[in-house]
């Protein structure tokens, strides 16, 4: 079967060349038709301080790997910005050639540095125009119910810092924002990351199903997810029947070598979906919902495709070396520029 991951990331690799590689591998390795890139212009181990390069390298990595790779944006949060700012930048990015929208905005610590709802009136502009334009909006709302409490953390989690106190919202609050911007814009193409860290709650993602019918979960892992949908085995296999056409494929994979690690991602997604009787795998015990050929077909690829096309936007080579060259001190967005310039002479 043809597969798109819909769901993965950058970073990992000091410069963009490798990066160019490790996608190969990994496209290589597990047989990928298609994929997408992800920009996260903010990253939490440097307290989300903003990376202005990250939209400029995943759609350099998108043209690098023409005709298989669509790349989403992100929005890049300034001081005192507006709507109209949010919009002009959206705008702008979608010319550039991308193809759709990620946002960590939703997560816990993004959420809290940021200091915006999700669903307040300065994002409107930007919804109404991707609404309108059926512009696919990937989003990560939320977290590991755990991390709020860290008593129950491993030790090496809570001396990072990898968990949130009152200061922080909770998944309640977060979930309550994401469906205010439901409420507000029923029709857009939204998709929430890791089935939205709701896969212990199926009668909460069945009403948003019914409620929303333009919104979409993706599969991306996280450590409990299927756990949790094994806990509810048939229940989750109707859902998964039932909105077939709303869950798309993605493993949150960065530039990173192929190992046994990638192979766990891969499979865990894999065995849960296509198998019929109990796997262990990741450590973990699963109670596959074993999905027929065609709904597995959607699954791994149709449904990422319905949302992008069957052929990628083309990358405006112009518009994108002209943002580089405004960052053209940094080292991958030097050599971004000087590969642009041996491929076309107008650059």
């Amino acid at each position: 079967m043809k597969i798109f991951d819909n769901h993965m990331h950058f970073g990992e690799c000091k410069n963009i060349a490798d990066t160019v590689q490790k996608y190969r591998e990994i496209m290589e390795r597990y047989k990928y038709e298609k994929i997408n890139i992800v920009s996260l212009p903010y990253c939490s181990e440097n307290d989300y301080q903003l990376d202005e390069t990250a939209n400029l390298c995943a759609l350099y990595l998108k043209e690098k790997l023409n005709p298989k790779a669509y790349a989403y944006a992100s929005l890049m949060h300034y001081k005192n910005e507006t709507g109209q700012d949010l919009l002009k930048q959206a705008k702008m990015l979608i010319a550039m050639g991308f193809d759709g929208f990620k946002t960590l905005d939703g997560k816990p610590n993004l959420r809290k540095a940021i200091g915006i709802p999700l669903d307040d009136e300065i994002y409107d502009l930007f919804f109404e125009y991707i609404e309108k334009e059926e512009i696919p909006y990937l989003i990560h709302v939320g977290d590991i119910e755990i991390l709020w409490h860290p008593e129950q953390l491993p030790q090496h989690y809570v001396e990072k810092g990898w968990f949130y106190d009152e200061s922080y919202k909770t998944n309640s609050e977060l979930f309550d924002e994401a469906e205010g911007i439901l409420k507000k814009f029923p029709e857009m193409n939204i998709i929430f990351a890791h089935f939205m860290f709701k896969a212990n709650d199926i009668d909460y993602c069945t009403r948003l199903m019914e409620t929303y019918p333009n919104i979409k979960f993706d599969l991306t892992p996280h450590p409990d997810m299927f756990t949790d949908f094994s806990a509810k085995r048939e229940l989750w296999r109707k859902f998964f029947l039932k909105y077939s056409d709303r869950i798309i494929y993605g493993t949150d994979f960065y530039d990173i070598d192929v190992n046994e690690k990638t192979d766990r991602m891969v499979n865990i997604i894999k065995k849960f979906l296509e198998c019929e009787k109990e796997v262990h795998v990741w450590d973990r015990d699963l109670k596959p919902v074993f999905l027929p050929r065609e709904i597995l077909e959607k699954i791994y690829y149709r449904n990422a495709e319905s949302l992008v096309g069957n052929k990628a936007k083309a990358v405006n080579i112009q518009k994108l070396s002209e943002e580089c060259e405004k960052l053209k001190n940094n080292s991958n967005i030097k050599y971004i520029l000087e590969d642009l310039r041996k491929g076309d002479n107008n650059v």
